[in-house]
């Protein structure tokens, strides 16, 4: 699956006595560890597909939850390119649990693979606290997490708590 990433046309600058210069990158640490949030956002976008289908109707929220998903990736590859750095393309291990997620929605239905949803979304904003923590990583890249993708993330918590009362 492929998730076209933002065009950045130059690095960032600072100004320094009238010079423009680039502006210092992150170490590769932060890379390394954006890259594993890259891998496990394109696993969440591999997931909800999955899980769609064990619905006979796909619910608008898990398709709105899907594109957060792939936004996420973009943003993410983008801050990895602007550093200089490679973005991660797959999914990498994390692929095991989207196709996880795929057996368990085909064979136990709707309610499993919403539970799997959450607790995958669970795990996410985990890891995105443990980043945002993360001396190593650029206070503007934690702005960024906070601002874009932090909150979808709780909203997704919510929603799928939620269409989890619903089902019963």
């Amino acid at each position: 699956m492929f998730f076209p990433t933002p065009i950045r046309p130059n690095p960032p600058t600072t100004h320094d006595q009238g010079n423009v210069r680039p502006r210092p990158m992150p170490a590769g640490v932060a890379v390394r560890r954006v890259n594993e949030l890259v891998r496990g956002e394109i696993s969440a976008v591999e997931t909800y597909v999955r899980a769609m289908k064990a619905f006979d109707e796909e619910p608008p929220a898990l398709k709105r939850m899907m594109r957060d998903h792939v936004d996420a990736v973009n943003t993410l590859r983008g801050l990895v390119e602007e550093s200089g750095g490679a973005p991660s393309r797959t999914s990498g291990g994390w692929g095991v649990f989207a196709r996880a997620v795929e057996g368990v929605a085909a064979t136990l239905g709707e309610r499993p693979a919403l539970h799997a949803l959450k607790e995958g979304e669970r795990y996410g904003l985990s890891q995105y606290a443990d980043l945002l923590v993360d001396e190593r990583v650029p206070s503007r890249w934690k702005e960024t997490l906070r601002r874009e993708i932090v909150p979808r993330e709780r909203a997704h918590v919510e929603t799928l708590e939620q269409l989890l009362e619903r089902t019963g």
